[in-house]
């Protein structure tokens, strides 16, 4: 737990950083070198010299957060790091968190009539199952945070085929009850109960009990 909660202060601390010192081309691939793949004698003149003169005093907070830490307990936190975040050491996620142009989730919540796709092949859902989520989790937090979408000729539907393939969705288990009163419209596609029961044993009767509409088709499993 020491560790993981070191780690997450670090992440943090490298986002801060990533949107303060490039504005613009702030990136989730941005981080990813910072943490991982910056080599550290770059990565500590680098954040030495924002210790000692960034204008912000948050970013000189965040640098010296990433500056903590020597010898084997270092070591644990990069290691740890590089463990949470090795999806975004991937080709393709690299390619995609890079690219340009850049847009952020929270313009969406006031347009109408917007429709944003997230595709990944089946061959890499396993691997960039943690990046949807994240994704998933950013687009839940722009649409609680701008109040009721009522506002809007058309109610944000989000979409999720193939929900068990992504894991455990955290954001869902909090939002699931209160979604409604953000006139957000969820759609959640499974091929039975049992992948339900799998990923939200104490939950799966909740989100069912929130559906406002349930659709089956070709049921072959007898619990379904």
């Amino acid at each position: 737990p020491h560790f993981d909660e070191r780690s997450k202060q670090n992440i943090a601390a490298a986002i801060e950083i990533s949107v303060a010192e490039v504005p613009r081309g702030a990136s989730l691939d941005l981080v990813h070198r910072l943490l991982v793949r910056q080599q550290d004698d770059v990565r500590e003149t680098y954040l030495t010299e924002l210790v000692q003169k960034a204008t912000s005093r948050s970013i000189s907070t965040a640098a010296g957060i990433l500056l903590r830490g020597s010898g084997p307990e270092r070591a644990s936190i990069d290691s740890t790091i590089t463990r949470h975040l090795d999806f975004l050491g991937e080709e393709s996620a690299r390619n995609v968190l890079s690219a340009g142009p850049r847009c952020a989730l929270r313009d969406f919540t006031t347009r109408d009539k917007t429709t944003v796709y997230v595709v990944i092949p089946p061959h890499e859902m396993l691997a960039q199952s943690r990046l949807v989520r994240l994704f998933f989790s950013s687009a839940l937090r722009a649409l609680t945070e701008r109040g009721s979408s009522r506002s809007l000729s058309s109610p944000p539907l989000i979409i999720l085929d193939e929900l068990a393939s992504l894991g455990r969705l955290e954001p869902l288990v909090n939002c699931v009850t209160i979604l409604g009163g953000y006139d957000v419209r969820l759609s959640l596609i499974v091929q039975d109960i049992g992948q339900l029961k799998t990923h939200y044993p104490s939950e799966w009767q909740t989100i069912i009990a929130n559906c406002g509409s349930q659709l089956f088709f070709g049921v072959n499993d007898y619990d379904t």
